[in-house]
């Protein structure tokens, strides 16, 4: 049985944890030979170094011991200006994390690049989305004459984008998703702020599923 490869671009976020819940709970399928490889681009954030040691207690928990770490501090310098003027992220600078992204799937031998974003139906978001990974798709068949022989294009999945932050909370409930090992909060404090958008946001989809973060099951 040939092994499918897969690599998952992990943030350290709760969406990255909820793509890590079903990779290992579709690798004890009955029949199913899978490997997966975590990738983590560590930017210029605030929150980078929480997020990183978000992403490595997530890959040990599910024993994901294939890991990329990548230093890429541009990526979200260009995403603070576009921030200071209000402008949503470009499917160029998107296109360039997947790029990054496709580039070790191909030196891994990975045949898909797994890619957990989610807006919360916002469906110009989700546009955007699926313009990067058109453009990144474009660009690396471009490229593609420098691959090795037997490498091929990787598929990039988005397995979350549709989902509401309810949903995506259902979804890791019912995979028993450790809810502590993601970091949200935009600042690089000791502890989550509990105030700041992402924060907020996490706490209203929690509230929205019925949820608790410490008990992992539905509230009454």
């Amino acid at each position: 049985m040939a092994t499918q490869t897969s690599l998952i671009l992990v943030s350290g976020g709760l969406r990255s944890l909820v793509a890590l819940s079903l990779a290992a709970a579709d690798m004890t399928q009955p029949n199913q030979s899978r490997r997966v490889v975590l990738l983590h681009i560590r930017d210029s954030q605030e929150n980078a170094a929480q997020r990183h040691e978000a992403f490595r207690r997530q890959s040990q928990h599910f024993q994901m011991r294939e890991v990329i770490e990548l230093e890429l501090p541009h990526l979200q310098a260009q995403r603070m200006d576009q921030l200071k003027q209000g402008k949503p992220a470009s499917p160029l600078r998107r296109a360039q994390v997947l790029l990054t992204a496709m580039a070790q799937a191909v030196e891994w031998g990975a045949s898909m690049v797994i890619w957990p974003v989610q807006f919360n139906a916002d469906f110009d978001a989700v546009a955007r989305v699926t313009e990067s990974v058109v453009l990144a798709r474009h660009l690396a068949q471009l490229d593609a004459a420098h691959w090795p022989p037997e490498a091929v294009l990787p598929s990039v999945q988005t397995p979350l984008l549709d989902l509401s932050d309810r949903q995506l909370i259902e979804t890791g409930a019912q995979l028993d998703a450790p809810w502590h090992l993601a970091w949200t909060c935009e600042r690089g404090t000791s502890a989550p702020c509990r105030v700041c958008i992402p924060c907020r946001r996490r706490r209203t989809a929690f509230e929205s599923a019925g949820i608790s973060e410490e008990r992992r099951r539905p509230t009454v």
